[in-house]
């Protein structure tokens, strides 16, 4: 049986109670499954600020994403799986959509993408909110 621990990173505070960023399943000796949920496109400095373009929140979700998956232990290199859930995807021009995965590329690197799933949602907790970002995560060692 795993052991298992829910938390939000202490530089990274959940805008919402019931709400928790991290959770860690511990299946043995250093074998973690870490799953994230999803991370939005605005900053803890200003949680309910966000930039007007799909790129811009894509790369500030990016970033919470590496938060959380430090704060776990792991990187992006340890990601098994993402979903990205895009607000009126589409609806979306070619720009934005050409912006989306420009970030993810950027962020990404030299990596080979991680399967992922884009689910084109009508809306998200926040109106503002254009992104949610969610990842699993596997570390062994």
């Amino acid at each position: 049986m795993a052991a298992i621990k829910t938390f939000n990173p202490e530089n990274h505070p959940a805008l919402a109670p019931e709400y928790s960023h991290v959770s860690v399943a511990t299946f043995g000796p250093g074998t973690k499954l870490i799953s994230v949920a999803g991370q939005i496109g605005s900053s803890d400095e200003s949680p309910y600020t966000f930039p007007p373009t799909l790129s811009e929140q894509v790369k500030l979700a990016l970033i919470n994403v590496d938060t959380c998956l430090a704060a776990a232990g792991a990187s992006k290199r340890d990601i098994i799986s993402m979903r990205q859930y895009v607000k009126g995807f589409g609806k979306l021009g070619p720009e934005d959509q050409k912006g989306r995965a420009a970030a993810v590329m950027e962020w990404l690197g030299d990596m080979t993408p991680p399967p992922c799933t884009l689910v084109g949602v009508e809306s998200l907790a926040i109106p503002d909110l254009l992104v949610e970002i969610e990842v699993t995560a596997v570390i062994n060692g």
